[in-house]
């Protein structure tokens, strides 16, 4: 609705608002009664963007107005994540259709002789990456290379990769997934920034254009791994190494604290600090962490298991890998993990 009240500033007569839904919630039933009155008419219709007779007819409607379609955004979305292992074909179909057929079926029904130009909204995923959306990666990475293929047969294709959008769309609405994705680096933008960028990726001439909001140095901390690659070298390689050296320090003088304790004493230590951070996560009291129960039955998902490995980097200075945490069975196995790795650094110390 954003980007149609942008529309409207910039002098568009007619806008259909295309989703599953259509008019139906409470919000956009206001939003399109404000705008009742302006020389400006919106049309909220419910269409499943992936259904091809559906954009067809969609597409007849609007041929049969007095105005061409001069313009289309593609900003459809549908979100599944989870770890790769977990993932099967029903999983990336359901995430990658209203991307990939929405795209495929704007295209083929629309007018492109007459399109002015055709915008996809893509995702900062496709340059950093992002655990747990290999089926979100692949939906949009199609988008960033559609954009190339309409300026290959003379359609004006734009694709926009954004980051955390921070006052509208599914993070905002969920404050969870923005707290973490900021606590990753990723920030979020506000609505006017989005919609600046928006211009100048429209005013740009190319066919891709990211607009986000990131602090590399926070970003290169929560991704260590993919940070270190070559794309990124210019960006974080001096941060990443001075970090490491930081971590280094504090995962010493944590081994040192714990190899001080009596031996019996260490788990219990580490476990304690374990169900604190872990209790932060899940927004229950320590008391109600049982350490024997497995971390699925605890209720933490991929995202979650994303800012336990993060947690744990931070309070104890040793890399603990999502991977490592799918082994472990709960908070006893993973806090002799962490101790083993600990006695690890002190080794390398000595």
């Amino acid at each position: 609705m954003e980007v149609a009240k942008w529309l409207i500033g910039q002098g568009v007569g007619k806008i259909f608002l295309a989703s599953r839904s259509g008019a139906a919630s409470e919000d956009l039933k206001r939003e399109l009664e404000q705008i009742e009155g302006s020389e400006v008419s919106v049309e909220a219709v419910a269409i499943d963007i992936a259904n091809d007779s559906e954009v067809k007819g969609l597409m007849q409607q609007i041929n049969e107005g007095p105005l061409p379609l001069k313009g289309i955004f593609h900003g459809a979305m549908v979100l599944d994540d989870g770890f790769l292992m977990d993932m099967d074909r029903e999983r990336f179909s359901k995430v990658m259709k209203p991307k990939i057929l929405g795209a495929l079926n704007l295209y083929q029904y629309s007018d492109t002789e007459a399109l002015d130009y055709f915008v996809s909204f893509s995702s900062i995923s496709t340059f950093v990456g992002n655990k747990g959306q290999a089926n979100y990666i692949a939906a949009n990475a199609f988008l960033d290379r559609f954009s190339d293929y309409l300026r290959s047969v003379d359609v004006n294709g734009i694709t926009v990769n954004w980051g955390v959008l921070g006052e509208s769309g599914a993070v905002a609405r969920d404050g969870a997934l923005s707290d973490h994705l900021s606590r990753e680096g990723l920030k979020g933008m506000t609505n006017a920034s989005a919609l600046a960028a928006l211009e100048v990726a429209m005013r740009s001439g190319k066919s891709q254009v990211g607009a986000f909001e990131i602090d590399w140095d926070e970003w290169s901390v929560a991704n260590a791994d993919i940070a270190q690659s070559a794309l990124f070298s210019n960006l974080v390689a001096t941060h990443v190494n001075h970090e490491s050296e930081e971590i280094d320090v504090v995962a010493l003088a944590m081994a040192e604290a714990i190899a001080s304790l009596p031996e019996d004493e260490r788990d219990e230590r580490i476990q304690a600090l374990l169900c604190i951070g872990l209790s932060k996560i899940l927004k229950l009291s320590e008391k109600r962490i049982d350490r024997r129960q497995s971390l699925d039955n605890l209720g933490i998902d991929s995202l979650m298991l994303i800012e336990l490995a993060i947690a744990i980097q931070s309070e104890f200075g040793v890399r603990v890998t999502t991977m490592d945490l799918l082994k472990v069975a709960n908070i006893v196995e993973l806090g002799h993990l962490v101790t083993s790795k600990l006695m690890e650094t002190l080794g390398r110390a000595a």
